[in-house]
Order: C-alpha cells, then structure tokens, then sequence
C-alpha cells in the first residue's frame, strides 16, 4: 500500500550559519508538527528526503529549523527547495480538521442544494480558503464559520452559508 504525505510547510529559505532552514508554515498545528526529534520529509519532484528534527524557533511568522545531519548553512544548502511533508497516518485526527480532509468534499448549501465539490484547500493571508468548482465556474470560500455552518469528513460532505455573487 502506497504511503500518503500531507503537506505542512515550504522551504523558502535559509538563516544564518548554524544551518537553519527557514520554512512557511502551512499547517494550523505548527506546535505539533514541528517538534524537536519528529521526522519531516522533504518534496521536491517525486524524491522524498527524510530529515529529523533538531531545533525549532519561530521567527516573523516564519519557522527556523534545523535538521539532524545539517550543522550549519553548507550542509544545508545541499538540500533542494520543496514542500515539507509529514506522512498521513503521524497526524492525530483529533487536532481538528486538516487541509486534505476538505478535498473532494460535496458542498451544500443551507436549502440542502448541492453547490459543486472542493478541489483543493488555499492558503489565504488570513485563514485557509476551499477551492469549490460549480456546475459554472471555481469560486472560493474562506474556511471561517461564519461561511463553513457543518463539515462531515466521513461523508465528504460540508454545509456553507452560500452568497450571491459566490
């Protein structure tokens, strides 16, 4: 059986000499994922790198990590750039819903009238966005409640507060 990865950050940069890498965090539970000793993967292409924790801090809503194996900045920058990946079955369902439980969910609104399906969660600057294609066109919708009224995950099915002009 093929492993699953989820997506929890990108590799935007590097800081400093001791080797730090500096990472967008793209997962709401940033304390839980990124953990000194926890392993993370990095995605570039098809190739997965494994690298384990050896430091974290956080710095201008960025996090600085640096890796057993990359002591400082040389080493680390033989590293290519990429998304951070963790696999599917480390998470803890019980955090909260995560950006890949959203895909593929059938959207409703309030009347029970089927709206379109999500294909893919966004990053907005201020909280996360569902990319939902209508039977007309892509439309998307912030993932606050006062849009998202009820997700079922099991079901794929999510309930929206649907406005004209969606």
């Amino acid at each position: 059986m093929e492993k699953k990865y989820i997506r929890v950050g990108k590799y935007v940069g590097t800081f400093g000499l001791k080797g730090e890498m500096k990472v967008a965090v793209i997962s709401d539970f940033a304390d839980e994922r990124f953990q000194i000793g926890k392993t993370l993967y990095l995605k570039t292409n098809s190739v997965l790198i494994e690298l384990t924790i050896r430091s974290v801090r956080y710095h201008k809503n960025q996090a600085l990590i640096a890796y057993e194996g990359y002591d400082d900045l040389t080493a680390l920058e033989t590293l290519p750039r990429g998304d951070l990946m963790v696999r599917a079955d480390q998470i803890s369902l019980v955090e909260g819903p995560h950006a890949f439980e959203y895909k593929d969910c059938e959207v409703y609104d309030e009347n029970n009238q089927k709206r379109g399906v999500v294909l893919q969660w966004e990053d907005g600057a201020a909280h996360g966005l569902i990319r939902v294609q209508t039977a007309e066109r892509q439309v998307l919708i912030p993932v606050v409640d006062a849009f998202i009224l009820e997700k079922d995950f099991d079901h794929k099915r999510i309930v929206v507060r649907w406005m004209e002009g969606l």
